[in-house]
Formats: structure tokens, sequence, C-alpha cells
């Protein structure tokens, strides 16, 4: 049998320790009359009281430190089981003890009797953003065989195991909420779980990545120029949160640039830092505090049509939401492979208020120079936001990175970028953010956390990218191109990437599910065919099923006569509430956006500007959007076609992926 005890009447005061235990049966439960422990060496011991579920559970206040707790259970007056566990409390915390009490009255099991976990504990069951969590379990196979151990979170990214492959881990906290971890003992095919549920704050005001989104770029000598480039979060931006959006454009004496949404906010007229090496390129961070909740569309003008340009944007919650700016650092003279903004320390000491958020952003002086960006690494104490080495030799390698310094102090917030067959100059900027407990954390369900675009006019057969993930579900959408295909997909976490194309004319999607995230993931794409420029966009999300796949509706190559919109292209009815994401190919394009009638509340995903044509390279021209639906109703697919009236080709699909059942579909995005 197996019993489950637990301690958590009421909140421990500053001096006490307490250990919650809960207690089930593993066979009979409903025979037990009766369920004592004892705990040492605080030699208390004290009965349980059934719950309705059939476990058994109660409160013990020990004093602080190590715990041995033995629970007996009794049928009548017979002993009918007994189990024991470990647990180290600490003053002020409340730890969790599960026990299972093994039958000591039945035959012995038969062979290839499944394993059992026999304890699960937890050194705390409340826990702040970010804190660790001792996780201990043991357990037992009655017929000797080797048992093996896996940690899970649900929902998706609420935390991570190091290690998961054993019966002791640390669990870190990565969101805020409810996070239930569950350990699976394995035996020959045969398994036992037990699951226990942390509940985690948001903390201190600690900076905490809502979204964020890299675009490519138009680079010198492949691109088109172009000017008021308009591009939307995939989300809804929090109340209160903090959008910073680092860009890269046309050096120019005279150069001016602004920066505008259709939300309500006023960005400030000039960056929080900037560099520019004076002949190529111009490098700039804008902060925006405070931002307005909703749907947000943003537009960044020159003063003329130019390029390159690229831009970069992320949102946190936890900043300061007046005069977050507290130091800042630029560089345009930094050669790889060691790229650095420069020393600086942070103006006014924030460490009462969580300290600062150290957001860092780094960008090729042009491209074009024969040299290729293999690979870049983020900073000591620093997460890689994204990492685009798409461009090979063509055009412009850039990555971006953060870190939240709890204390102030002197700081120099470097990457590395590996180049080969030299090295290249790039321009470097940092900016410090004042931490505050403020704005608003992301809502529960599936969501999409970064979106990446990559694009190489000349792609090799072996195609390779850098993705920083944390969800766990990751997703490729390419648009089709004649006699050019995607024909497998690996990465460093050895995922299964999986095809969906009804035919081999729509648009490809490849997706993983239940993705092993990793803040350097790595990918090489394989191609077939003969070489054609290609765009991928790349999506991770958080708290997707894990056999997330729902449907696909694909529409086959036809003829668009001169270049109108194009509707239910395609037309698809969910099964579930969740995620889509549609991709419209175009031989002559662009879209530039979703027409009315599709999905209230969808995505473009895709950069448009004034002068795109079918030679753009930041996407190629084509159409990505996504939905996050509430109800089951159709979704139709309608863009709005901007190539001068142009007969084309064109093909679309759409891809549904199903919420956790645990998260569900949120109504706000």
């Amino acid at each position: 049998m197996a019993l489950w005890f637990c301690a958590c009447s009421r909140l421990p005061a500053a001096s006490d320790a307490f250990v919650r235990v809960i207690v089930s049966a593993q066979t009979s439960s409903a025979q037990i009359t009766r369920v004592s422990v004892t705990d040492m060496p605080a030699n208390v011991s004290a009965d349980l009281i059934r719950d309705p579920a059939g476990t058994f559970s109660g409160t013990l206040s020990v004093p602080a430190g190590a715990q041995v707790v033995t629970a007996s259970a009794f049928a009548g007056t017979t002993l009918a089981g007994s189990g024991s566990g470990s647990v180290t409390v600490a003053t002020g915390h409340t730890a969790q003890l599960f026990i299972t009490a093994l039958d000591v009255t039945g035959p012995a099991p038969l062979p290839d009797h499944s394993p059992v976990v026999t304890s699960l504990a937890a050194s705390a069951t409340a826990v702040a953003l970010g804190d660790h969590v001792s996780l201990v379990a043991t357990a037992m196979d009655a017929d000797g065989d080797a048992i093996t151990f896996g940690w899970s979170a649900a929902p998706a990214g609420c935390g991570t195991f190091a290690p998961s492959g054993s019966a002791s881990t640390t669990w870190t906290a990565t969101a805020v909420g409810t996070c239930v971890v569950t350990l699976t003992a394995s035996a020959r095919g045969q398994s036992d779980s037990r699951s226990t549920s942390i509940l985690v704050s948001p903390g201190a005001g600690v900076p905490t990545l809502v979204q964020h989104v890299s675009s490519s770029t138009n680079p010198v000598g492949v691109g088109i120029p172009g000017n008021n480039f308009k591009f939307m979060l995939p989300n809804q931006v929090g109340a209160g949160n903090c959008l910073i959006l680092g860009m890269s454009y046309a050096s120019s004496s005279t150069r001016a640039v602004s920066v505008s949404d259709d939300n309500g906010n006023s960005w400030p007229a000039s960056p929080a830092v900037t560099t520019n090496d004076g002949a190529n390129l111009i490098s700039s961070i804008f902060v925006l505090p405070n931002a307005n909740a909703g749907v947000t569309t943003i537009t960044v003008t020159f003063d003329a049509a130019l390029l390159p340009f690229q831009y970069t944007i992320s949102e946190f919650y936890n900043v300061a939401t007046f005069s977050p700016v507290n130091g800042k650092s630029a560089s345009s003279a930094t050669v790889t492979p060691n790229l650095t903004s420069g020393s600086f320390t942070p103006t006014t000491n924030n460490d009462a208020n969580g300290g600062n958020l150290i957001w860092s952003y780094f960008c090729d002086h042009g491209g074009g120079t024969g040299n290729w960006t293999t690979t870049f690494a983020a900073g000591i104490n620093f997460t890689l936001l994204d990492a685009d080495i798409a461009w090979h030799t063509q055009g412009l390698p850039h990555a971006s990175q953060y870190a939240v310094q709890a204390t102030q102090a002197a700081i120099n917030p470097g990457m590395t970028g590996t180049m080969t067959p030299a090295n290249d100059t790039y321009n470097s900027l940092s900016v410090a953010l004042r931490s505050a407990s403020a704005g608003t954390a992301p809502p529960a369900g599936i969501r999409i956390v970064r979106i990446s675009h990559f694009t190489n006019e000349t792609p090799p057969s072996a195609w390779d990218l850098q993705f920083p993930s944390s969800g766990n579900l990751i997703v490729l959408a390419t648009s089709e191109r004649s006699n050019h295909d995607i024909t497998s997909i690996t990465d460093s976490k050895s995922n299964t990437y999986v095809l969906e194309e009804p035919d081999d004319t729509e648009p490809q999607v490849w997706y993983v599910a239940n993705a092993t995230p990793d803040p350097d993931l790595k990918l090489r794409i394989n191609f077939t065919g003969q070489v054609v420029g290609t765009s991928v966009a790349m999506y991770d999300i958080a708290g997707a099923d894990p056999s997330p796949l729902d449907g696909v509706v694909g529409v086959i190559s036809a003829e668009d006569v001169g270049g109108a919109n194009l509707d239910n292209m395609p037309s698809i009815t969910p099964a579930s509430l969740g995620l889509t994401i549609a991709v419209l190919t175009l031989g002559q394009g662009p879209s530039s956006g979703l027409n009315t009638g599709s999905p209230a509340g969808a995505i473009f995903d895709l950069v448009a500007y004034a002068g795109e044509t079918d030679l753009d390279t930041m996407e190629n021209a084509d159409g990505k959007a996504h939905f996050y639906n509430t109800d089951l109703s159709q979704e139709n697919w309608n863009w709005i076609i901007s190539n001068g009236g142009a007969t084309t080709g064109f093909a679309a699909i759409a891809v549904h992926f199903k919420a956790a059942a645990t998260t569900g579909a949120a109504t706000a995005r």
C-alpha cells in the first residue's frame, strides 16, 4: 500500500518548520482504518486524517533540519503496511513528503511487477520565480530490476530539472503560477509516478521575459531599400511592461529615426543608447517603459528609404515604469570573437528592488565581407535571446542577450562571435534598466515566447541556424519554393522534427512535439533540389499539449489572377483550444497583412514596409500569421496582396496546435 502525509493546515511562524506528509494506499486503501507517523529526531508522532480521495494527511511541527518520517498503516489492529521517507526542512518553511507504505501482509509480487515510488520529498511548496527546490525520491522494484528515473513539469515551461534523470534533482522555477512536478520510476517497461505541486510567485521584482522577436534584414547588395517598417508583437503587451527595441540601420550624417505604435504609447524621441561607425551602420536601443496593454504594431520611420535595416524587440515585466534607464555602454569598434559594449556601473544602487536588467545587442557592421559568423555564445551569466547566423557570408549577423544583475557592480557585457575565415567589426550596445515589482506577467496557457526570422539567398544543402528556446513546442514555417524542399531537420538536443505538408506544392510546416528546449539550441536544415532564396520563421511556444498537432488544412498551388486579395486560404475548423499558424506562399508578393474576415485578433508575423516588392529579403515577401482560438469556430485566413496587380501563383497551409490540458488557451494574448 502507499500512504501520503500532508502537513499544511496553517502557515508556519518564523521560528517553526513543518513537514507536509501525504499517504495513499497501494492496495485496498479502503481497508485501512488508521495511519500513524513518527518523525525523528523530533520524536513527534501523530495519527493522520483520511481524505475523501482515500489518502491520509496531517501536519507535523518539527525543528528545522533533516527529518525521517516513518508511516504505519493498520487494518483494525493488524499492521498492513509501512514506509518511510526523509526530508530537510528550513526554518519558516513547509516541506512536503510523500511516502508509499508497502503492503506487508500479502504474497511477494510476481515477476515484472511495476516499480513503486516509495517517497517523494520537496524542500519547499511555495517559492519565488527563479528559486530552487530540492526534490528527492526513492523507489523499489520487488523483482530487483534496474530502475530509471525521469522528472517532468506541467504546465510546460514552468520549471527545469538538473539533473533530469536522477532520483535526486534540483528544480528551478521559471514561470509564475502552480507547477506540478512529477517523478516517474520505470523498470522493464512498467512505471510508477508521484507528483507534487509548487506555487511560484513573481518574487521581488525580478525582470522576466514575456516575448521576443528578431528579424532578418535587407543587406546591402542583396536586399531592397524600404521605410516605414511595420511589425507586430506576437502577443498582447501586458499593462505596465517594458518594451526594449534594438535596431541597426544604414549610417548617414543626417540620419533621423522615429518609433511609434498603434496602441497609444509615446516612444522616446531619442534612443537610450546608440553607436555609429561613421561609414556603414548605426545601432540604437529604444526603451519604452510602462507600456499600454493590448495588441501592438510598431512603426520605425527614417528620413529616407534605406538598407540595411534589422530590428530586435523584447517585452519584460518587473521593470521600473518611470525612467528605468540606469546605465549604458556602446562601442562601434569591437572585433570578433570577443564582442563587448564596454564596462559601466549602473548609476543608482537599486539592489533593494532587485537590481538591474542588462540588455545587450550586437550587430555586424554590414556583412557581405566574405566572413561568416558561425556561432554566437552568450556572455557569463547572460542568456541568449536570438542569434542570427543564417546569412553566412551574405548578410547582417546579429544577436542579443540579457542578464539580471542583483547587486550593483561594474559590468562589461559581452558575447563571443566565432567567424570564419576572418573576423569582422561589430556595433555593441548595452543598457541597464531598473528592476521593480511592476507590470504584468503573461497569462497562463499556450503562447509564443519568441519568433526569429532567418533568410539566405543561396542556402547550402545543410543550413545551420541558432534558435534559443524555452518552450515545449518548436515550429518552423517556410514558404514552398519550386524544386527546393527541406528533407529533414536535426538539432543539438536530438529533438524530432515532423513535417506537415498535405501536398508537395504547399508551404512546409515542421514541428517538434514535447520539445527539449535549450537557450543555445543549434539546428541543421537539410535541403534537396536547386538553390533558391529561402526564409523561415521559427516559433518558440510554451504551454502546448505534449501531443500538440490537432489539425492541418492545405491549399494546393493555384493562380491568383490580377494579384487579387486572397480569401479562405485556407479555412480551418480547430478541434480544440490552442494556436493556429497559417502560411501563404506567393510566386510574386508581397502580402502586406491579414484582410477583413480573418480571425479577430489574429497577428501578422512578417514585417511590411514602404517600397517592399517580391525582391524583399527580410522574409521573401510571403505571408505568415497566427491566432489563439478561444472557441471552435471556423477560421478563414484572408490575405492582402500588394504586388501591383500581377497574376501570380500561390499556395497556403494552416496548422492547429492544441494547448496543454492543464493550461488551456487564454482569452488574451
